[in-house]
């Protein structure tokens, strides 16, 4: 007669879930009788930078914050390990503990990806190797900058921030857009 239902709420621990499709499987029991509710998801992070999408790719991107075995152990094991091991590694940092949003982690990967666009060159594919890429990525947009074009001589850049007391100086010494990073 008429259509009763029943509601009832969970929590999901989305905090601790990688980004991608689901299937959320409800089996309930009602006067003896199974019944089982299968409901394809997805879990999607709005605005995710995209050097997070592939767990390789942002290990990879972290060699300009980790030494050389940090970087090997992270990646010393299957996907399902790198993913647990990259995790931690941001979780330890995060500086919202208990919230779902760690800002250091977006702002290093927003980072790579806009080192990975704007660095990149016809000799080197890939911005985030690039000695400007990796200042880019852990020191942010240089707060102002520099750059000096004379006919006859290399290419000269220079970043400077001042609230950080840094300034970094490249040099196009091979003059093939390859900005390298001059020991002061």
């Amino acid at each position: 007669e008429g259509c009763g239902g029943q509601f009832v709420l969970f929590e999901l621990p989305f905090d601790s879930v990688d980004v991608g499709a689901y299937s959320l499987r409800v089996s309930t029991q009602r006067n003896g009788v199974p019944d089982t509710l299968t409901v394809d998801t997805e879990i999607f992070w709005r605005d995710m930078p995209y050097s997070l999408n592939d767990i390789n790719v942002a290990i990879d991107a972290m060699r300009h914050i980790l030494t050389k075995e940090q970087l090997e152990v992270m990646k010393d094991g299957d996907e399902a390990y790198e993913r647990q091991q990259f995790r931690r590694y941001w979780e330890e940092r995060d500086p919202t503990p208990g919230t779902a949003y760690n800002e250091l982690m977006t702002e290093y990967f927003r980072r790579v990806d806009q080192a990975w666009l704007k660095f990149r060159t016809l000799y080197e594919p890939d911005g985030v190797t690039t000695d400007r890429g990796k200042v880019y990525i852990l020191f942010g947009p240089p707060e102002d900058t520099k750059r000096v074009l004379n006919s006859g001589e290399p290419a000269v850049e220079e970043w400077y921030y001042p609230s950080l007391s840094k300034t970094f100086r490249f040099v196009d010494s091979q003059r093939n857009g390859d900005m390298r990073l001059m020991e002061e």
